[in-house]
């Protein structure tokens, strides 16, 4: 028999259970936010005994799991009374910043935290069935209402008046008891998905590695390379260095290009490291970032030449009106095959050594001349082709499981949020 519904009043709520109560947050949890800690000073709170709280900051909340990292290495002693304190089984809420109203954590130990985090906590409510509470859209969506301000946040005041619908006590630990089985089921299922994604991931990156290294014949006669950093190859195949088989394009817009003059710019942000080229921005010369200036053509590719972002490579397909920023080197195969040396460029044989010769300590990034010097080894024309026509389907199809695991990803999210919230707000009943 279905249960009498009611109109909460409040559209992220909707209906809710006749029995329901609708009140603030304000009637019924204590908030506090945290303390802030110089990055001069973290070195002071290191010490971790049984006398020292967690001190817990935004980037220890994991964003799909909600778990808190207790060990991040930072801790604040009991009796240093400048930190507040949550209690445990309460919630922390990141309040501000760009994972403002979506980290949620909820504490199983006593912890000290940052000052863009709040803690909640009630001495009358079941402080579990809050957290849910907190993860459901009815929460969300009123919270993403009241974000003000350049960074983007919610004050404590604007927190206190967010309403919520409340079942009695023992129908909470009910729908807490069904919630905590359920989600930790599908938190399993997701990181195993997770897990298989980094797999697949790493499995494409050694085939790329193994095929231009080895070629597509396990039965070919080897040779040792000679190449300190690469063992055995096949037995025709050349070794060269990187600039005999291509060039460095440093061609580049001048100052006295037209400002009305518009293209297609590519950044570092525009590569995906698994995919190549995901998107670009469309721009004029007039409102282009200074380092909007390489000119590149078909079938060059491009490599960071900054160590952090170094796989961020890709192939150039359509290079009108095209223009990469100078952060890439542009490479131009002369007396190879693009396609072939593109793999070849992206394999972990070329980028260790890449990552060996960098320099610099905030930005550590390889100088064009030494990039172009680097020893590559290259087979025959043909054998170029079959092995870039073989990296390109054996990609393709491993990109697809990705893909469809990515996309399950989402899916699962979705539907703990939905699952959650259609019992956090009593449109479905624990049986």
């Amino acid at each position: 028999m279905s249960r009498e519904m009611k109109d909460s009043g409040i559209n992220a709520i909707g209906k809710t259970p006749a029995s329901w109560k609708i009140t603030k947050i304000k009637n019924i949890a204590s908030l506090q936010t945290g303390d802030s800690i110089r990055a001069s000073d973290k070195n002071k709170y290191t010490n971790s005994n049984k006398n020292a709280y967690p001190y817990i900051a935004t980037k220890d909340i994991s964003l799909s799991s909600n778990m808190i990292d207790y060990n991040n290495g930072i801790f604040i002693p009991a009796d240093n009374n400048t930190f507040k304190i949550a209690k445990e089984n309460s919630i922390l809420l990141c309040i501000e910043g760009g994972s403002a109203g979506k980290k949620i954590g909820f504490t199983n130990q006593s912890v000290s935290f940052v000052n863009k985090l709040c803690n909640l906590y009630s001495n009358t409510m079941n402080n579990k069935f809050l957290f849910y509470y907190f993860l459901s859209p009815a929460f969300t969506n009123q919270f993403k209402m009241n974000i003000t301000g350049l960074i983007g946040g919610v004050s404590l005041t604007k927190l206190k008046g967010i309403s919520i619908s409340l079942p009695l006590q023992n129908e909470q630990q009910r729908i807490v008891n069904y919630l905590d089985k359920k989600t930790s089921e599908i938190n399993s299922i997701v990181e195993k998905t997770k897990e298989s994604i980094e797999e697949l991931k790493a499995y494409k990156q050694s085939l790329i590695t193994e095929t231009v290294t080895k070629g597509l014949n396990p039965d070919a006669p080897m040779k040792d390379s000679g190449i300190e950093w690469i063992d055995k190859i096949p037995e025709n195949w050349r070794i060269g260095k990187l600039k005999y088989f291509s060039s460095v394009n440093d061609e580049s817009l001048s100052n006295k290009t037209s400002l009305d003059y518009k293209f297609k710019y590519i950044d570092i942000g525009s590569i995906s490291l698994e995919k190549g080229i995901v998107n670009y921005e469309k721009t004029n010369f007039k409102d282009a970032p200074s380092r909007a200036r390489r000119i590149v053509k078909d079938n060059d590719i491009i490599i960071s030449t900054v160590r952090t972002y170094l796989k961020a490579i890709a192939v150039i397909r359509d290079s009108k009106d095209m223009i990469v920023s100078t952060g890439f080197a542009v490479i131009r195969p002369k007396r190879i095959k693009s396609n072939f040396l593109s793999y070849y460029l992206k394999s972990d044989i070329f980028t260790e050594r890449v990552s060996q010769l960098s320099e610099g300590i905030a930005y550590p990034s390889i100088a064009s001349e030494k990039l172009i010097n680097i020893k590559i080894i290259v087979p025959d024309e043909k054998s170029q082709l079959e092995i870039g026509e073989f990296l390109d389907i054996r990609t393709q199809q491993i990109d697809t499981l990705i893909n469809k695991k990515q996309q399950m990803l989402k899916e699962l999210e979705s539907y703990k949020q939905s699952l959650i919230y259609e019992y956090v707000t009593g449109k479905k009943e624990v049986e």
